[in-house]
C-alpha cells in the first residue's frame, strides 16, 4: 500500500507555527554555498580582496544602528526602563537580617 499523498486541505490545517517552524528548521538545515577545488581560489580571491573591509563595514553598519537606537531608548531621560539611582534600595544591616 503506498503512503497517503497530502492533500489540500491537510496542508490548509498547518498552523501558522508550524509554518515557522518548518521554515525555520530548513534555514538552520540548509547547507552553506560552496564552490569546486578549481574555481575555490577565484572566489576567495573576489570576496577577500581589497573592498572585503568596506562591504564588511556596510554589512554591519544596520546592526549597529539598530544597536544605537536600543541604547538611545533605553537610556533616554524620557524613558522608565533607564536604571536611576533614586529608584534604587539601599539596603542597611538592620534590614537585611
Amino acid at each position: 500500500m503506498a503512503p497517503r499523498v497530502p492533500s489540500l486541505r491537510d496542508m490548509e490545517r498547518i498552523s501558522g507555527w508550524g509554518r515557522a517552524a518548518g521554515v525555520l528548521a530548513t534555514g538552520l538545515l540548509a547547507t552553506g554555498a560552496w564552490a569546486c577545488d578549481t574555481c575555490r581560489p577565484r572566489v576567495e580571491a573576489g570576496i577577500y580582496n581589497e573592498h572585503f573591509l568596506g562591504r564588511l563595514a556596510l554589512t554591519l553598519m544596520p546592526l549597529l544602528v539598530v544597536l544605537w537606537l536600543v541604547v538611545l531608548i533605553v537610556w533616554s531621560p524620557w524613558s522608565d526602563a533607564r536604571p536611576r539611582a533614586s529608584s534604587r534600595r539601599s539596603f542597611t544591616q538592620e534590614e537585611s537580617s
